[in-house]
C-alpha cells in the first residue's frame, strides 16, 4: 500500500504542476481516486524488466562530460531512460536550442548543431516569446 500511495503521490503531484494555480484549490482527491490512477498509470507499467532494468547500475555508460557523481539519483535515471527512447526511436536534432547552460541530454540526443543562449530575465533584452536571436556570426554556437 506504501507503494502505490508514494506512485499515485508522484503521479498527482506531477498533474498538479500543469493545472493553472486559481483551478488548484478546487481538486479533491478520494482513496477510489488515487487507487484508480495507480492501476491505470502505474501498474501496467511495473514490470519485473523495469524495476530491474538498471540493476546493476550500467557504470560504463558514466563516460560524458556530465559525470553522475554527486548527482541525483532519480536524473541519471531519467538520463537512462532518455538514452533508451532515443534509441529505440531513432531520434536525432539537426539544430538545438540551449537556455542557460547546456542540458546532458545533448550528450546522448544526435545533432549537428547547438545554440546556447544565456537568458537574462529582462524583458528589453530577451523576449522568449519573440526569440529574437543574434545572426549567425553572433551566436555561441557549441556542437
Amino acid at each position: 500500500m506504501r507503494k502505490l500511495f508514494f506512485s499515485c503521490f508522484i503521479l498527482i503531484k506531477l498533474a498538479l504542476l500543469f493545472i493553472p494555480t486559481g483551478l488548484k484549490s478546487n481538486i479533491y482527491l478520494k482513496e477510489t481516486d488515487i487507487v484508480e490512477i495507480y492501476e491505470k498509470y502505474v501498474k501496467p507499467n511495473s514490470t519485473g524488466e523495469y524495476a530491474n532494468r538498471y540493476v546493476p547500475l550500467p557504470l560504463e555508460k558514466n563516460i560524458r562530460n556530465w559525470k553522475w557523481e554527486g548527482k541525483d539519483f532519480p536524473r541519471v535515471i531519467a538520463l537512462l531512460e532518455f538514452e533508451k527512447f532515443v534509441n529505440e526511436h531513432n531520434l536525432a536534432s539537426n539544430k538545438g536550442l540551449a537556455l542557460n547552460g547546456i542540458d546532458p541530454e545533448w550528450e546522448i540526443l544526435p545533432h549537428q548543431e547547438i545554440t546556447s543562449i544565456n537568458y537574462v530575465d529582462n524583458p528589453e533584452l530577451y523576449d522568449l516569446h519573440i526569440m529574437d536571436l543574434p545572426d549567425a556570426q553572433g551566436r555561441n554556437t557549441l556542437f
